[in-house]
């Protein structure tokens, strides 16, 4: 089984349900969670346990204070791969970018291999960014940057900037059944 532990509950997976739409198998055991906070919550989830957390118990306990029984039965090594994915969001953060940077630091570091710890991926500045394009295909798009006092309000400016007034080019809708040329188009976008 592979683990995909998400910042959100609501943007981030439905982001991982349209690609493994797309390109994973029909049958799979993937898993997937929501943290429900910022990176900066999961480091100090980890380091009460001097930073030898184990994300699937952290995770199982989590989610059973919430009444969540996702990983009810699921033990750590029913797991083969754990993905993490989490903003970088320091703008919403009571901490200094220079503790942030710390923090992130040490979370790339515990978090750098799917087979062990896991393998954090981190959306700059948050993944409201994929919708940082002009139409698709936009060749420009790898070379779109934003300061970080942009990031304090980059929604608006990602919904601004964007072409797209929603993020339904990239995205099928929870049980939706597209037309075969809406299918390609979303997996061309």
């Amino acid at each position: 089984m592979i683990l995909f532990v998400f910042e959100g509950s609501n943007r981030e997976p439905y982001v991982y349900k349209t690609i493994e739409r797309l390109y994973f198998p029909k049958k799979n055991d993937n898993i997937i969670c929501s943290f429900g906070n910022n990176i900066y919550d999961l480091y100090s989830e980890m380091m009460k346990y001097g930073g030898d957390g184990d994300i699937v118990s952290i995770m199982r306990e989590r989610l059973s204070e919430s009444g969540d029984s996702t990983l009810h039965n699921i033990r750590s090594t029913d797991i083969s791969e754990v993905y993490l994915f989490f903003d970088y969001d320091f703008q919403n953060s009571q901490f200094s970018l220079e503790e942030i940077n710390q923090r992130v630091d040490v979370m790339l570091k515990m978090f750098d291999d799917e087979t062990g710890n896991g393998k954090l991926y981190i959306n700059y500045p948050m993944v409201e960014s994929i919708r940082y394009t002009k139409e698709l295909p936009d060749e420009e798009y790898r070379h779109y940057t934003v300061s970080r006092a942009q990031c304090h309000d980059f929604k608006r400016l990602a919904r601004e900037f964007s072409f797209y007034d929603s993020f339904d080019h990239i995205l099928f809708k929870e049980g939706e059944k597209p037309t075969k040329d809406k299918y390609l188009k979303i997996k061309d976008n």
